[in-house]
Parts: structure tokens; sequence; C-alpha cells
């Protein structure tokens, strides 16, 4: 896990990037690149950026600068539902196998909304 940091060159870079593109292409600016570079410029909560999100409601989050790396395999091994899943061909049979697999897990806690 690593959390992009200001001080770090290859922020320094993505922030020269985005913001290159951005002023290229002002009516295209990215929310999620222009959400990541807020976040990490301390901006929390509902900061807009962009005049794109205006009239929305933005969760601009501490967390967006974090990363968290994993190793695949190990990872793998812990999907209850992987053999299922290696039978998919489509986005729609991905869906089905993980909603098939939730209705019969007896241990999911239910969906909570994050209150602002």
């Amino acid at each position: 896990m690593f959390s992009l940091m200001q001080e770090m060159p290859e922020v320094k870079k993505f922030q020269e990037a985005s913001e290159y593109v951005f002023r290229e292409m002002p009516h295209y600016i990215s929310i999620v690149s222009s959400s990541i570079l807020s976040a990490i410029a301390g901006h929390y909560g509902d900061y807009h950026a962009t005049p794109r999100t205006d009239g929305s409601t933005l969760w601009i989050n501490p967390l967006m600068p974090v990363y968290w790396c994993f190793r695949f395999p190990q990872i793998a091994q812990r999907i209850l539902y992987l053999e299922d899943m290696k039978e998919t061909e489509t986005i729609l049979d991905v869906v089905n196998v993980i909603n098939e697999f939730r209705k019969n897990c007896k241990t999911i806690r239910a969906w909570e909304d994050i209150i602002v």
C-alpha cells in the first residue's frame, strides 16, 4: 500500500500532465483525475475542481490517493466463487455468478449508505 503525496516527483508529473490536458480539453476535464488531485491537495467532501460536476454532490475522500497492491494468485485463492467465475464469458455472466453467490451466502452484511 502506498499513498500519493504532493512532494513525489511522479505526482508532480501527473499533476502537470493532467493540467496540460485540462487546458487543452477544457470541456472534458477528467472528473476522476481532478478528484484525485483535489484529495492529494487536501480538499475533501463536496469539493468541485471542475465545472463538469456543478449541480452534483461529490465525495472527495482522503483515501483517493491511496493505492493498494496485491499478489493476484493469493487473492484469487480467497474468491469463494472462483470456479464458477472461470466459466464466464460476458459481464452478464460475471454479474449472475456474483448475484447467485450473494443470494446463497449467509454471512454477507446488508448494504449501508455512507451518510455525509
